[in-house]
């Protein structure tokens, strides 16, 4: 909520003894292991988050590139003038696989072009993906065949209302100096192809990304477009990241506020106008931190609860240091905004921070609450306060526990609005420690939890089957985005025995 702080949302920033690193939580939890890479490893940095380099080589490779990805099952980026591409990091549209001027989007998504691609995820063969940064480890073992014809469509479209942008980044692959805006046709998404697209992709959507290269907020119908998405769709979850520059003036505040959004990023990398002009060229410190100031405070005014107004801050060599990153967090306290991330980014070439490097220590002690591993509500303290120590196989029984929100945004239960909820989530694992099920079950909860408040559940759950000895990891679940060990929460765990033999298990 706007204005609402927990302890751990800002916490002071503390130089270790011997080491120039920034302590910023300090929560025991278990280790998620995990075969791949760790989330956010791949994550594109672009016009509003940053910068990509532009690609060495445009063509198809021809050597086979292991790896695997779950882009071409889920996600569709449209540009601006129409071309579909697989995903994020294909900014010159150099592989495109068809144009929705032209196509069904339908069409396009069981085409050949993503039936070559999905065939090569297969395969563990990724040449036709080209130079693309988006793909991770491959599995161990393999992860099962999946279908080259999907029968539904993408859950997440990525928008491009504009090519063009206010600024131009310091060897971003979309400043205007790289001539990415003359590989489009159209520099601003049409609204008629925008609603053609909503209209055939919306109802499978769970979420619309509403930026891709260049800023959003150039295309003039760009608030119409967000909030014929959201009528159409209330509960569509709808994201934009933007520099933030645009909001200033009262009219296009309460427009965006108004829109249907459901979270907002303003791209913001320093706490000084020195700082943070060297990588947003001819933006302006002043200016960007009035807007967002203004806009949590009308977003106050009117009584919103959405969308949530993020700050977001690209570490990079010259904005790295301890004072720099307190002032940040002391500005973004003082602003009142909904949440505050760091962002690791390796581009532009030589600009990366030194400092937070991930897999280092340093890194370790902000990984919290750095974009891609963290998440406003996805922190939890969780209680149990009876459970039984054996059960019959097959049969009913239940646990109790508390349930306390630490962290800084609203647990809302199943809203036919939002499609990011919280719910409990219970993993079956072996007396070993092995997961047996990751989604054993799930529990709903009975009303919406506030920051610092703790909610009574009554969970209702089935013994497995085989008698024997196991454990119940027991976790929040921000449905849709992340269990919240995996971002650093602490998970609760409970050891039982299931005795006797259902008659089921026999069949």
């Amino acid at each position: 909520m706007v204005g609402s702080w927990s302890p751990c949302t800002f916490p002071k920033l503390a130089h270790d003894e011997g080491d120039d690193a920034l302590t910023m939580f300090r929560c025991k939890k278990k280790k998620n292991k995990k075969l791949g890479v760790e989330p956010g490893a791949y994550r594109k940095v672009h016009a509003a988050g940053g910068g990509v380099a532009a690609p060495k080589n445009h063509g198809v490779l021809n050597a086979p590139v292991s790896g695997w990805c779950h882009w071409p099952f889920r996600s569709m980026v449209l540009s601006s003038d129409g071309s579909v591409v697989c995903g994020c990091a294909d900014p010159f549209v150099q592989r495109p696989l068809g144009n929705a001027a032209q196509q069904s989007l339908l069409e396009i998504w069981n085409g050949e072009g993503f039936q070559q691609i999905r065939r090569g995820v297969n395969a563990g063969d990724l040449a036709a993906c080209g130079d693309c940064g988006l793909r991770e480890l491959r599995p161990d073992p393999a992860p099962p065949t999946l279908p080259l014809q999907l029968d539904r469509g993408p859950t997440r479209l990525f928008v491009e209302p504009s090519i063009v942008c206010n600024i131009s980044c310091y060897k971003a692959v979309c400043n205007q100096e790289n001539g990415i805006v003359g590989s489009r046709t159209s520099k601003l998404l049409p609204f008629w192809l925008f609603k053609k697209t909503m209209d055939e992709l919306g109802p499978g959507l769970e979420r619309l990304e509403f930026y891709n290269y260049g800023e959003s907020f150039v295309n003039p119908n760009c608030y119409d477009m967000i909030a014929y998405a959201k009528e159409r769709f209330p509960g569509l979850f709808i994201y934009a990241s933007s520099n933030g520059l645009l909001f200033y003036n009262q009219s296009r505040r309460e427009k965006l506020l108004k829109s249907g959004l459901d979270e907002i990023v303003f791209s913001i990398d320093g706490a000084s106008a020195e700082s943070y002009s060297r990588y947003r060229v001819k933006g302006d410190f002043e200016l960007v931190t009035k807007n967002l100031r203004e806009c949590v405070r009308l977003k106050r005014i009117l009584g919103l609860q959405r969308p949530r107004i993020i700050w977001r801050y690209i570490l990079f060599r010259w904005n790295d240091s301890h004072e720099e990153m307190t002032r940040a967090l002391e500005l973004a306290k003082k602003i009142g905004v909904d949440g505050f991330y760091w962002e690791i980014t390796d581009h532009p070439p030589g600009t990366a921070s030194e400092r937070f490097v991930p897999g280092t220590e340093s890194f370790q002690r902000i990984r919290h609450q750095v974009w891609g591993y963290s998440h406003l509500g996805a922190r939890a303290d969780l209680r149990l306060l009876e459970a039984p120590v054996e059960v019959m196989a097959g049969g009913r029984f239940q646990l109790l526990l508390d349930a306390k929100n630490l962290g800084h945004d609203l647990w809302e239960p199943n809203h036919p609005l939002h499609k990011e909820f919280v719910r409990i989530g219970v993993q079956l694992l072996d007396e070993h420690g092995l997961l047996l099920n990751r989604d054993w079950s799930r529990h709903w909860l009975p009303h919406a939890v506030r920051p610092g408040e703790s909610v009574r559940l009554n969970l209702e759950l089935t013994a497995p089957l085989d008698p024997g000895d196991y454990i119940l990891r027991i976790d929040g679940v921000l449905e849709g985005v992340t269990w919240f060990q995996d971002v650093g929460s602490q998970v609760l765990e409970a050891e039982f025995r299931v005795i006797g033999q259902s008659p089921i298990s026999g069949v």
